[in-house]
């Protein structure tokens, strides 16, 4: 009897951690999920044709039909509706995406600019970054696909659909809209291209049609990985021409130096004899400071005034 309750409890355990692992949209669709640093995210590309309240997300009668002349257009297709296409997800309109019905699942939400910028930043840069989010081959990757995967985001490559009415990329661009705005007609979308590494930052007509990753709204330690403490000391904070290091026992290694929108500003090698930082040449603003040791890297915040 004991053991039949041991093995039902283990059952029990296996489910919620398999549950754990995926997520199910309203229309059935399941995504496998990943962990990088504090975000999940969906492993693959967002599919659903309803809006997280069962509302359609329209589409248009032939997949080719111009939008351009629709103030706000919210609708999704497939690539050139084509259903052999559904492993690159379904591509959406920005207005779909920043509807408040949310285009995913209950508990996630089409990521923010401000997640891709920290997902750039965790991974070394956003020069580096899109190899590391890339899924590797050429099974969805033209040749050659400069991609190792090494976090396991897998991104494939869906295409563009321009408000026009043109489908074209699959295969070697990758777009993700975010549901931060640029302007009144633009929106911030991120670029990835079979031959780079890097994972760029653009904006888009807002009638364009990218690809959407969602984004857990629970963080997997619920803290930001730059807002916890990661034993490591940068004063003066804030700074106007010198920052130093300190609260870390081996500060031999290399530091970089990231904006807000991930772009390496500053790099050099950190001796044990001088670990001060020249920042006068940066402008004003926040931005994030990461020393990578030979076993560990570290992580901060701070301010130049």
């Amino acid at each position: 009897m004991k053991l039949k309750t041991l093995l039902i409890a283990l059952l029990a355990l296996f489910v919620l951690q398999n549950r754990a692992q995926t997520v199910t949209d309203i229309d059935g669709n399941i995504y496998n999920t990943v962990t990088i640093g504090t975000q999940v995210w969906m492993k693959e590309n967002l599919k659903t044709t309803h809006y997280q309240n069962g509302d359609s997300i329209g589409s248009t009668y032939p997949a080719t039909k111009s939008v351009t002349s629709e103030f706000a257009p919210k609708y999704q297709w497939l690539y050139n509706g084509a259903d052999s296409l559904k492993a690159y997800g379904r591509m959406y309109t920005w207005h779909a995406v920043s509807d408040s019905r949310n285009v995913c699942p209950t508990g996630w939400h089409a990521a923010t600019e401000a997640e891709w910028r920290d997902l750039g930043i965790y991974l070394g840069g956003d020069s580096i970054a899109g190899a590391k989010l890339k899924e590797t081959g050429t099974g969805h990757w033209t040749s050659p696909n400069n991609a190792t995967n090494s976090t396991g985001f897998s991104a494939r490559p869906g295409g563009i659909r321009f408000g026009y009415g043109t489908f074209t990329n699959i295969n070697t661009y990758g777009t993700w809209w975010t549901s931060s705005e640029y302007s009144a007609t633009y929106g911030l979308y991120r670029l990835m291209i079979n031959t780079d590494k890097t994972l760029g930052r653009y904006s888009g007509l807002k009638n364009n049609a990218y690809s959407v990753r969602c984004v857990s709204n629970n963080p997997a330690t619920g803290v930001n990985n730059y807002d916890r403490d990661e034993k490591i000391s940068v004063f003066p904070n804030p700074a106007s021409e010198m920052i130093y290091i300190s609260g870390v026992e081996n500060t031999v290694g290399t530091v970089t130096i990231y904006n807000l929108i991930g772009e390496l500003v500053v790099q050099r090698e950190l001796g044990r004899t001088s670990n001060g930082i020249d920042i006068a040449a940066l402008n004003r603003g926040v931005y994030f400071i990461q020393l990578s040791t030979s076993d560990r890297v570290f992580k901060q915040k701070f301010i130049r005034q």
